[in-house]
């Protein structure tokens, strides 16, 4: 194996040939053939291994060269690679010489520029060639100057070939030139000094080529015995590359075989590739048909289960779904009747007697539950099961229409039967627990004396009880409260729900109506009565929870609404509207006429949002016929405020309290206005009753007015309207009621405790004279201009007449603050029951005193300054003082 080591130009830049030995040379230029293991960069010999000045001109040119051994003979190869780059450089000068051009750089690639490093620069300028330096470098340096001058021999004496190393170049198979860059290679010529040198010195470069060719044949021919030496290893590669071919051959050989096998192999696959294909379409195509085909069979065939379970089994969920297989199946055999199939004519016959055994089964069935409706829980029992079985009656409308019609008909019957009668049984028992009903005596103007018995002066236990249910609102405003409650219990429907709750099974779980939760309401005790609003809102309330149920249960299970709901429950409205009426022909009760107005726009919107129309009429006429009758109790109690008598209500006592007119309007007004505030009517009925108030406020006012006509003492009329319409203003503040109603009440009540304050004052002589000197005072002076002084001798403004003031003022005015205490407020004296009525009375009576005092002493500080030091001057202190020991403060 003949591996040349190969020395790169980075190499030879850090090897010095001069004290290199001839092994080390051959190494470096890769004529030996050393192992891999011991191929290494040589290390520079020692001064004392070589010496260069002792060497002659051949062993240098030999060492250089690595000529040393006779072994040691390049091979073709590498003689190659040492000519021609050489011949290329040679003839490139040459050609350049004679065209008269300068070398350049440009014969090298641009793209080897880069890479290839340039070789040691040889020529040294300004030196001389040493006493060292070889004979071939002599040689070189006499050659040059063969035919130049003398300027041109000192300067090649001058060049150092010491550092030139030929092997920079040997051994590159890639020293190529490009003669496309020769223009490039000559101008990079030109920079090298060696070739500037020779051209300033005019040296014959063809001269100088044809020496070096001549040194290179001869070199040439030194190389070729290297050839001569290595042709026995050529002959081993030659026996190698033999033994390699018949190794191929024989792997050739293999691979045809198992190229022959691989040929059959595809062979095989190709046809169960085909085979494959061939299977998986018949797959696909009975898969295809598979579907079809046994959703085909599926749809047509009946199993013995099923016509075993629809023939003996009982009528239940299980026993529905059959059925509703049996449909399905009916249904496929008829929409594929026209296609001829006959599969489908054989299974037609035994569909339709199956079909025709479930209709009279259904039958059987729906009749039996239907005749047994009895109670409101088996009912209910039987439309909590039925709701499940709702297919029932739509296989029996599709198959049977005539007999689904006799189903139907047959429950409208029995649920109009005893829905009439369940219902028309509660409205019965609750009457018995009804308070009586008020008469025409009990309006606002009656006198009491006609409401006494024949045989004696006290009230009848009626007569009373029922004044007090007319005008009071009491218990009857719980109802509001109670709207979206349950209905009462009875007698009847206690047992009801005792029926339900034993019949119950956990497989049926108790109704979820609102009238399941009977058996939760509080029992009604029979001692206790109550107003018809309470009855009137439970057997409404009773009705509209059948209605809804009825509604919901013939939507789920006969498909339609129609009139059937109105059919069943026509009998049981027309039983709730006869009771309303006898009602309103009876009622003087203005309360609760109101209050059952207020329970029909309640219910009548509940209804709407269940979307259960069916007793829209029924609140219509109802609402109707309640808001005429409460117009028309309602002006009756006008009427009697208007033609109430005066003189009776006076009595010859002529008392001054609060008279029970004023009771009863205060209660009836104030419980009317509590139950608008309570529920929002529609804007029509809210003004039409707002209204009304309005006109009794005006009857009762204008009342008043008569009464205090009949009071011969001024200041007892003024008390009696204090009275009265605080006793009115208390009421409504007990009741929690506001609005303007209000308001013109207190404003009436201002007014008369003014002329009160001003009647009383006017009884105290003190009191009196001095608000009519203040009263008659107060406009002349602010008439007169601002610097005018008062006239001496007036007869009315002088200071006699305020002196006398001040004396009479200051003599009685304490005991005038104590009178007016003891007639408004004191516990045993006062003319006021209200006692916070009466300080209120006090306070604004004492306050008019006080402030007419202040404008006296205001005259006087401005016209009668010297009375300001009399002795009967008071100070405003001093009266403010003595007031606060009267007055407290209710706030």
């Amino acid at each position: 194996e003949f591996r040349p080591l190969r020395a790169s130009p980075h190499m030879m830049e850090d090897v010095d040939t001069q004290d290199m030995d001839e092994q080390t040379a051959r190494q470096l230029l890769g004529l030996d053939d050393p192992s891999p293991d011991e191929v290494s960069l040589p290390s520079s010999p020692s001064k004392a291994e070589i010496d260069t000045q002792e060497m002659d001109m051949d062993a240098a040119r030999k060492l250089i060269l690595g000529l040393a051994s006779p072994a040691s003979k390049p091979s073709p190869l590498q003689a190659s690679h040492l000519r021609t780059p050489t011949n290329m450089k040679k003839e490139t000068l040459a050609s350049m010489h004679e065209e008269g051009e300068t070398p350049s750089s440009s014969i090298i690639p641009q793209s080897r520029q880069a890479s290839i490093p340039s070789p040691p620069n040889p020529l040294r300028s300004k030196t001389s060639i040493t006493p060292s330096s070889s004979p071939a470098q002599q040689r070189i340096s006499l050659k040059n100057t063969k035919n130049s001058g003398p300027e041109d021999v000192q300067l090649i004496d001058q060049l150092d070939f010491s550092n030139l190393d030929i092997t920079s170049t040997l051994g590159r198979d890639d020293d190529e030139l490009d003669f496309d860059e020769l223009d490039t290679i000559l101008s990079s010529a030109q920079l090298s000094p060696i070739v500037a040198a020779a051209l300033q010195q005019g040296v014959d470069l063809r001269e100088y080529c044809e020496d070096t060719d001549e040194e290179l044949k001869s070199e040439e021919v030194a190389l070729l015995p290297m050839y001569v030496d290595v042709r026995e290893t050529f002959g081993e590669m030659y026996h190698k590359i033999a033994e390699s071919d018949s190794i191929l051959a024989s792997f050739e050989k293999l691979l045809t075989v198992y190229q022959g096998d691989l040929r059959s192999i595809s062979q095989h696959l190709r046809v169960l590739q085909s085979s494959s294909i061939t299977q998986h379409v018949k797959l696909q195509n009975r898969q295809a048909l598979e579907a079809p085909l046994g959703a085909f069979l599926k749809d047509l065939t009946v199993s013995r289960t099923m016509a075993k379970v629809l023939q003996e089994g009982d009528v239940n969920e299980l026993w529905v779904q059959y059925l509703t297989q049996l449909n399905k199946k009916v249904s496929f055999v008829n929409s594929q009747k026209h296609l001829g199939i006959a599969a489908c004519k054989d299974m037609e016959p035994r569909l339709k007697k199956m079909g025709s055994l479930a209709v009279e089964k259904i039958f059987r069935y729906l009749h039996g539950q239907f005749v047994a409706i009895k109670s409101l829980s088996y009912l209910r029992r039987t439309q909590q099961s039925l709701s499940s079985l709702a297919y029932l009656f739509q296989f029996l409308f599709k198959y049977a229409p005539n007999t689904a019609n006799e189903i139907k008909q047959l429950y409208v019957e029995n649920c109009e039967r005893f829905y009439s009668t369940f219902h028309k049984s509660y409205v019965q028992s609750l009457a018995k627990i009804q308070i009586d009903v008020a008469s025409k005596n009990d309006l606002l103007g009656v006198d009491e004396n006609k409401l006494r018995g024949f045989f004696t002066s006290k009230l009848s236990k009626v007569s009373s009880h029922a004044k007090t249910s007319v005008f009071a609102l009491g218990e009857r405003q719980n109802i509001f409260a109670d709207m979206d409650k349950p209905p009462m219990e009875t007698p009847a429907t206690i047992a009801a729900a005792a029926a339900a709750a034993s019949a119950a099974t956990p497989a049926t779980p108790p109704s979820k109506s609102l009238l399941s939760v009977l058996a939760a309401a509080p029992s009604t005790n029979p001692d206790v009565k109550y107003s018809y609003p309470h009855i009137f809102r439970s057997c409404l309330f009773l009705l509209m929870d059948v209605v809804s149920t009825e509604v919901f249960f013939m939507r789920d299970f006969f498909l339609c609404e129609d009139d059937v709901v109105g059919t069943i429950f026509a009998k049981a409205k027309d039983n709730l509207a006869e009771n309303l009426d006898n009602y309103l022909q009876q009622s003087y009760d203005s309360i609760s006429l109101l209050i059952v107005i207020c329970i029909l726009c309640r219910y009548q919107v509940f209804m709407e949002e269940r979307h259960v129309p069916y007793l829209e009429p029924f609140f219509l006429q109802a609402m109707t016929n309640t808001m005429a009758r409460y117009s028309h109790v309602f002006e009756l109690n006008v009427e009697s405020l208007k033609a109430a008598n005066a003189k009776d209500i006076v009595g010859p006592e002529h008392r001054s309290g609060p008279h029970y007119i004023t009771r009863r309007y205060a209660e009836l007004v104030g419980s009317l206005l509590t139950v608008l505030s309570l529920v929002v009517l529609p804007e029509g009925l809210a003004s039409g009753v707002e209204a009304g108030l309005a006109r009794m406020r005006d009857a009762y006012v204008r009342l008043l007015g008569r009464v205090e006509g009949e009071f011969k003492n001024r200041l007892e009329a003024h008390i009696f309207l204090v009275n009265n319409y605080d006793l009115i203003i208390s009421t409504w503040h007990e009741q929690g009621v506001t609005g303007s109603e209000v308001d013109q009440i207190q404003q009436q009540l201002d007014r008369a405790s003014n002329l009160f304050v001003a009647e009383h004052l006017g009884t105290m002589p003190f009191a009196a004279h001095l608000m009519a000197f203040v009263k008659e005072a107060e406009p002349y002076l602010a008439a007169l201009p601002p610097d005018a002084d008062l006239p001496h001798d007036h007869p009315k403004f002088n200071r006699d007449v305020v002196e006398t003031l001040l004396r009479e003022f200051a003599q009685k005015w304490e005991s005038g603050i104590e009178q007016m205490y003891t007639i408004t407020a004191h516990p045993h004296g006062r003319v006021f029951p209200n006692l916070k009525n009466g300080h209120r009375v006090l306070r604004l009576e004492m306050e008019t005193l006080f402030h007419t005092y202040k404008v006296l002493l205001n005259i006087i500080a401005t016209h009668f300054k010297h009375l300001r030091t009399s002795k009967y001057f008071v100070a405003e202190t001093e009266i403010a003082y003595e007031i606060k020991k009267y007055l407290i403060n209710f706030d």
